[in-house]
Parts: structure tokens; C-alpha cells; sequence
């Protein structure tokens, strides 16, 4: 099998004897046949196995001794107490052996070789050279003869080629003559003809390009060329014996197609670009999971339009029982990713842009294939390395602070975006949040909550994970914002801090200086936030740094103070908020 790539199989050829005599019979005979449905057999590796009708059955008078093409059976193996040996050298069709071996999760070198293809002139070939070796280097004798059931013989191969097709598929001009003298070197037989066999296949002139009255190349195939069957075969085969060297740089003799810009795969190229500029690692997750896996996220958790109650979308053949299913968020994938990869170390900031496969409401629609994207900061707040750094954990805020800089760079403004609370998920905990962009949610940001980190057997530490739809991050490509004329007059920088009621959030009250700043209010900024004495219980203190410029002239003191004046009255009238200090 390793020097021909013919696999073979040896019987204890005594053991077949005594069968056969239990059956009746003289001398052994090597039947094939299917198997039955049911049909119990047990392989080399002692293991049972349970056969169906499409699997093919090596079988003596007595019963079956191997799987066709897959693994011998363990009754006829060959030990140390064999002498004589039945060698069984046999070609079988690719496509039922690969499906057998996948039934049976039964791999092995012969079929691995058979799914792939083995000419059926090799068998004979095959035989007589193994036996050789026995004769040559194991004191083995040849029993004179062999048996030959060949109902089927191998079917010559016949091609046709012009040198107008070379011309149009290389790009460059190849004589018949040379064409002809390179597939002689790979044993292919040829000879021009003026028109084709009448008998000949409907492949061996499929795609050819000829012109009229041009002469014919006919190329029959070596018997060991299974993977030439059509004339852009003989061409690739032509190609390389002349030399892909020889083949020159050309520019396209038609007109090239409208381009059409594909506003996803841009999207996430630059989502891709901008968290890797932020620190974070891109990953590629399994796409198949469990409905256990999802579970652990808890009973509600289905987010961004998933249906919690709606069926999986189940694989009807999946490789393992653990990925039998198409996940419905990327958070599984991730929680999965976070259970292998904390045992080796303690940060980790990833992402995966991918799809989550959603069922249709209609019987046998194909599933909705959801663009999504996920994030996950665990660990310490910078990396471990000889400088001082920051061992605090990652936490909400970390999360918030990359999201926010994603959608600030791909061009959302501060005021299209908002964070409001989420409903229960059963995933996060208290600490989450739905991102809302332009009036529309785009995903949910948070803390896994405590029993849904404990359910995927992980460490103590805070779990920071978002998930967002891809739709939702989309910017058309003519939807460009003007810039910000610059300037030449120097701006003027003050603090304002307002005393608010807890419920008031930092949008409320930045919507109010806006409105009250117009056009010279050119920055705002939250930079503290307190809560505590001397403020009045279910109070807090937001501290604001606030930049005015004008574009016609130097802003004076009285200026700046009608201004101010103007947003302490707007903050007061539309979030009852005071001026602290």
C-alpha cells in the first residue's frame, strides 16, 4: 500500500480453510456482497459493529470476514501462529467506502486511499509485488495461479484537445506539436485526428474551444491518471510540462465588470483593524455547539431577536455529540473558548466576528444567518511586564470604553448612541446594558452573571463580554460627515458641576448644556462623578469640562458668562439640577 498506494488485505488462509469446511466446501471462496441491515461484525480493533444494507461485505460460505475496503474482521486476522497467507488485493467505489467509514466512525489507511480513488489495473500489480516481497525477504513460497474477478475492467480514459484552447485558457500559443510531445512524457497516448469518436463521452469535449476545420488532439489518459477526465485537464497537464515560466503576464482582453462595494465585508474588516488597534486578539470559534452549552447561559438568554423557544438548527450526521447543533449567539462560542483558554493564563481580551444561525417560522426554510460580533475582557487591566502596571481587574467600564471607541470610529456620534438598561437575560448580571444607535438595539454589554461563569467551570474573576449585530454597526460609504471648520480664535475651557437626582443619567444632562451652549459650546466632557457627603441621599454630583470657541471672534468675560448663565437656567429647568459649590 505505501509503494503502489494499492491497499491490501491478508487472511489467514487456514482459518478460511477450516471455514469452509464447517460450510461444506473444499477450498475457501471470497464472496462480495452487502450487508444486511442489523448485520453484527466484529473488526480487527474487537470492536462490534452494526452494519446496514449500503455497506459492502468481504464473506466466505460461512459468513463475512472484513468490511470492504474498511478494516479486516478479527476472526481471520493474521498472528504469529499464521504459515499461510490469503491475499486479497481488490478496488472498490470511493463514494460508498467514504460513507461506510463515516457510519462507523471507522477510519483507516485503505480507506482513506479508497475515498480518494484507486485504479483497478493496479490490483494485479499490486498482488504479485507483495507476494514477491513475502517470496524475497520472509522465506515465502507462491502458490502457482491467481483468481481474477474483474467484472468491470477499467475504462480507458479518451480526451480531446485543441491548440485554440491552450490559446484562450493560457493565455498563450502552444503548437500542437508541443502539446503532443509533453503529454507523451506523462504516458499519455495521442495522435490528431480531424473530429471526435462517435462513441465518445460527453466529457471528453466538455468546454473544448475549437475553431472550424481545426485539427483534434486525442489524448488517451494513463490508466493511472484518475483525475483527468475532461480537456482543461490535458491543458493543466500541458502547462506544466512546458512551464508555468512560460506563461506570460497578460492584460484582460474584455471589459471588466461594474464593481460593487460590499458595505458587511467592510464593516468588518474595519471593526476587525480598529479592535485589533485596541488591544484585543481576533479569534475563530467552532460555528456547532450543544443545546447544554446553551443552557448554562441561562433560560432567557435569547438576545438580539433570537426566540428562546424556537428548535435548534441540528446537524443530521455531527462529528462529535458536543457539536451536534449551530449555535444561536457567538456568547456560547466564546464561553466555550474562555473554559479552554483560562487554564493557561489569567488575561484575555479576544473577539470573533461570525454568524449565529437563527430557525425561520416556516417548516424547512433554511436558517437565518445572524453577522454578529462578540467581545470578552477577562483579567487584569494591562499585561504583566517589568513595569508598573495595573493588576485591577477589567470590568464594565473597560468593556464600555472599547465599545464606545468602536462606534466613535466607525463614525457614530456620541448622541445617536445610548446606554439603557437591559431586560433579564439570565446570562449577565445586574451590571448590563442594551446599545441602542440611532433609536434602533444593537446588542447588549455586561458582566456574565456569577452562576452562568460558575455553569462553564470557570475562575472567580470578572467575565466583561458584549454582543452586537453587524447590521446595526452598518455606515453606508456616501454617509460622510462634515468637517469642523477650524478656528483661529483661542477657545475658552471651564468646570461646571451640577447636583442631579440618581435617576438623572449623563445624557439627560448633556442634552440640556447642548442645547443651551449652540454653536460656541464646541466640547463637552464628563470627568467625575461623585455620591456621598455633604449631598443630600439619592443625589449625585456630575463635574463637566465644557470648551467654548467662537468662529468669528475672541470670546470676551461677559461672553462667556451669558453662556454660563444660560446652561446653569437650561440644566435647572430641564433636570432640576444645581450648580454645585
Amino acid at each position: 500500500m505505501l509503494e503502489y498506494g494499492q491497499p491490501l488485505h491478508a487472511f489467514d488462509y487456514d482459518i478460511l480453510v477450516r471455514r469452509a469446511q464447517q460450510a461444506g466446501d473444499a477450498t475457501p471462496t471470497i464472496i462480495v456482497r452487502r450487508a444486511a441491515d442489523g448485520e453484527k461484525f466484529v473488526t480487527l480493533d474487537d470492536v462490534e459493529r452494526t452494519l446496514d444494507h449500503d455497506m459492502l461485505m468481504i464473506t466466505d460460505t460461512l459468513g463475512s470476514i472484513a468490511i470492504a475496503g474498511v478494516m479486516g474482521g478479527q476472526e481471520s486476522e493474521v498472528s504469529h501462529a499464521t504459515r499461510h497467507i490469503l491475499l486479497e488485493s481488490a478496488t472498490f467505489e470511493g463514494i460508498n467506502n467514504r460513507r461506510t467509514g463515516q457510519k462507523l466512525k471507522l477510519f483507516s489507511a485503505a480507506s482513506f486511499r479508497f475515498a480518494r480513488g484507486v485504479p483497478a489495473t493496479l490490483n494485479d500489480i499490486a498482488a504479485r509485488r507483495a507476494a514477491e516481497l513475502m517470496r524475497r525477504y520472509a522465506g515465502g513460497r507462491i502458490v502457482p495461479g491467481i483468481v481474477d474477478a474483474y467484472p468491470t475492467p477499467q475504462r480507458a480514459v479518451t480526451i480531446y484537445a485543441t491548440a485554440s484552447d491552450a490559446q484562450r485558457i493560457l493565455g498563450m500559443p502552444v503548437a500542437l506539436e508541443a502539446m503532443a510531445a509533453a503529454l507523451r512524457r506523462l504516458d499519455f497516448t495521442v495522435r490528431t485526428v480531424a473530429e471526435p469518436a462517435a462513441d465518445a463521452p460527453a466529457l471528453a469535449t466538455f468546454g473544448l474551444h475549437r475553431e472550424a476545420g481545426e485539427a483534434l488532439l486525442e489524448c488517451i489518459a494513463p490508466w493511472h491518471r484518475l483525475d483527468v477526465s475532461m480537456p482543461a485537464d490535458v491543458i493543466e497537464e500541458v502547462a506544466r510540462m512546458v512551464g508555468y515560466e512560460e506563461v506570460p503576464i497578460t492584460l484582460m482582453a474584455d471589459t471588466l465588470p461594474t464593481q460593487h462595494r460590499n458595505e458587511v465585508i467592510e464593516t468588518e474588516e474595519k471593526i476587525r483593524d480598529l479592535l485589533i488597534g485596541a488591544g484585543l486578539q481576533d479569534t475563530i470559534n467552532y460555528a456547532l455547539t450543544s443545546p447544554e452549552h446553551h443552557a448554562r447561559l441561562g433560560l432567557n438568554y435569547a438576545p438580539l431577536g433570537g426566540m428562546k423557544d424556537a428548535p435548534f438548527v441540528e446537524l443530521a450526521n455531527p462529528i462529535a455529540i458536543e457539536r451536534r447543533v449551530m449555535r444561536r449567539s457567538l456568547l456560547v462560542s466564546m464561553m466555550e473558548s474562555l473554559q479552554y483558554n483560562l487554564r493557561y493564563t489569567e488575561r484575555l481580551a479576544m473577539f470573533e466576528l461570525g454568524r449565529a444561525y437563527l430557525p425561520e417560522a416556516a417548516t424547512g426554510a433554511r436558517p437565518v444567518e445572524d453577522r454578529r460580533l462578540s467581545l470578552v475582557l477577562v483579567g487584569p487591566r494591562q499585561p504583566q511586564s517589568f513595569h508598573r502596571t495595573d493588576a485591577t481587574e477589567m470590568d464594565f467600564l473597560d468593556l464600555k470604553g472599547v465599545i464606545e471607541t468602536l462606534l466613535a470610529r466607525l463614525g457614530f456620534k456620541s448622541e445617536s448612541v445610548e446606554y439603557r438598561s437591559a431586560p433579564d437575560t439570565g446570562a449577565f448580571g445586574p451590571r448590563c446594558a442594551e446599545v441602542v444607535i440611532e433609536g434602533e438595539v444593537a446588542g447588549l454589554i455586561g458582566e456574565i452573571h456569577p452562576q452562568v461563569r460558575a455553569a462553564f467551570d470557570l475562575p472567580a474573576v470578572r467575565v466583561n463580554a458584549a454582543e452586537l449585530r453587524i447590521d446595526r454597526l452598518l455606515r453606508p460609504h456616501w454617509r460622510h460627515e462634515p468637517m469642523t471648520p477650524i478656528s483661529a480664535y483661542p477657545p475658552v475651557v471651564e468646570d461646571l458641576a451640577f447636583i442631579v437626582d440618581e435617576s438623572i443619567t449623563v445624557r439627560m444632562v448633556e442634552n440640556a448644556i447642548k442645547a443651551a451652549g449652540g454653536a460656541l459650546l464646541t466640547e463637552i466632557e464628563l470627568f467625575d462623578l461623585y455620591r456621598g457627603e455633604p449631598l443630600p441621599m439619592g443625589s449625585k454630583s456630575l463635574a463637566f469640562r465644557l470648551t467654548y470657541q467662537s468662529q468669528e471672534a475672541v470670546l470676551r468675560d461677559a461672553d462667556v458668562a451669558r453662556l454660563r448663565e444660560r446652561i446653569i437656567r437650561r440644566v435647572e429647568r430641564d433636570v432640576s439640577g444645581k450648580l454645585r459649590g
